[in-house]
């Protein structure tokens, strides 16, 4: 006998269609019970403030987040939410295919990142992997993205190479941090 698993997700869209679109192929998901799963919408927000309401009132699994939002965006609601210490996984949704819109988000805190041509083909794969708390990245990016990690980590060992400390500096630096 298989559990029927829930899941709450929060829409978070200015375009009021793109929501629709979303709660009817999250809908679809349920409906067919995919893998025992059943999804259910908490709540939709068109910007960061009513997210960051519903985010703390319903506590979601998941919020769907669109990275371009009515005055804001989906980093600055990023950040609103590790620091409200929300506890879900946060799944970027976003017309931007640019590997700086990608690294951002990541970077903000986001589980993953899908390209909104790409939703109908990628949501249910997306959802799954961040539920199994696993980064979901969309598979033509992730070389640019580890390349772009790869450069900023380079960036980040030339300038601590900059400084040449004694073995005592480096012991207190050490318990510091």
């Amino acid at each position: 006998m298989s559990t029927q698993q829930q899941l709450s997700v929060l829409i978070v869209d200015d375009d009021v269609q793109f929501r629709q679109g979303l709660k009817t192929l999250l809908g679809f998901y349920s409906m067919e019970r995919i893998n025992g799963m059943s999804i259910e919408v908490v709540g939709e927000a068109s910007n960061v403030e009513r997210a960051l309401k519903l985010a703390s009132s319903h506590q979601p699994d998941s919020i769907l987040l669109d990275m371009e939002l009515a005055g804001s965006d989906g980093i600055a609601a990023l950040v609103a939410l590790r620091e409200m210490s929300y506890p879900g996984k946060i799944l970027v949704l976003s017309g931007h295919q640019e590997e700086s819109w990608i690294f951002r988000a990541m970077q903000a805190g986001a589980s993953g990142y899908v390209f909104k041509n790409h939703v109908a083909m990628q949501l249910w794969e997306a959802i799954n992997t961040i539920r199994r708390s696993e980064i979901f990245l969309p598979i033509e990016v992730v070389s640019k993205f580890f390349h772009r990690f790869q450069a900023e980590a380079e960036s980040s060992l030339r300038t601590s190479q900059k400084f040449h400390l004694t073995e005592r500096e480096r012991e207190v630096l050490h318990w510091l941090t």
